[in-house]
C-alpha cells in the first residue's frame, strides 16, 4: 500500500498513544465544495511528501512490537478515498490486535454506507467524521478526548454487526430509518444522536 508517512508514536491525534498512518490522496471535496484552493486544507503539505510503498504486514508488525502505543489513527489525506488499501491494513491490523483503529474522515456516513458495511464486521472501529471548514470554531470531541478544527466535525464508534441497519439506513437515502422526517437533522448521524453524550444511537449503528 502507498501512504505519505507513518507516527510511530503519536499524541496529538487521540486521547491514548497512537501510531499515525498519513494516507496518500484525496479528491480534496472540502475544499471543492467551498470554492476554496486546496493550499487552505491543512493536510495540503503533506500531499507534496512522496509516497511511501509499504506492506500491511510490516505495518502490524511495528505498531505489535511498541510497547507505547494502544491505538491506530489512519488520518489524511483522505483513508476512505484508497479502500481497498484501507480495509487491507484494517483486517491485517485485526490478525495481531483488538486495540482502537482510528480513522478521519471527510465524508458523513449517509455518503459512505457502503464503506461502513464491510468496516462494521470489525469491533471497535472508532471514525471521525465530517468536511474541514476553514476559520470554524474548535471544539473538544469527547470520544477522541482532542480538539477538532471544525464544529461540524465529530467521532463515533460503529458497532460491530449492524450490516442490516446500515443497509436500511442506505435504502432511506442516508436519513435515520428510525426517523419519520427527512430532514438535515435526520440524515446519519442524526442531530439527536450528535447531541448525546454516550450509548447507541437510536438505530444501534454507533455508540459513543
Amino acid at each position: 500500500m502507498k501512504i505519505r508517512d507513518i507516527i510511530s508514536e503519536d499524541f496529538v491525534n487521540y486521547k491514548k498513544p497512537s501510531m499515525f498512518i498519513n494516507m496518500g490522496k484525496c479528491d480534496w471535496k472540502c475544499c471543492t465544495e467551498l470554492g476554496i484552493d486546496i493550499s487552505i486544507c491543512q493536510n495540503s503539505d503533506m500531499a507534496q511528501m512522496p509516497e511511501i510503498d509499504i506492506d500491511s504486514n510490516k505495518i502490524a508488525n511495528m505498531y505489535i512490537s511498541n510497547p507505547i502505543t494502544e491505538a491506530i489513527v489512519i488520518g489524511g489525506l483522505e483513508p476512505f478515498y484508497e479502500f481497498s488499501e484501507l480495509m487491507d491494513l484494517v483486517s491485517e491490523l485485526r490478525k495481531h490486535t483488538n486495540d482502537d483503529i482510528v480513522i478521519y474522515t471527510g465524508y458523513y456516513p449517509y455518503e459512505i454506507p457502503d464503506k461502513l458495511l464491510y468496516l462494521s464486521q470489525y469491533d471497535n472501529i472508532i471514525i471521525k467524521f465530517g468536511r474541514f471548514i476553514p476559520n470554524n470554531d474548535k471544539h473538544l470531541d469527547e470520544v477522541l478526548g482532542i480538539e477538532l478544527a471544525s464544529k461540524n466535525q465529530y467521532a463515533v464508534k460503529l458497532n460491530k454487526g449492524v450490516q442490516k441497519i446500515i443497509k436500511a439506513m442506505a435504502n432511506n437515502n442516508g436519513y435515520c430509518p428510525c426517523k419519520i422526517i427527512k430532514n438535515e437533522d435526520t440524515k446519519c448521524c442524526c442531530l439527536e444522536f450528535k447531541n448525546q453524550y454516550n450509548g447507541n444511537c437510536h438505530c444501534g449503528i454507533f455508540s459513543k
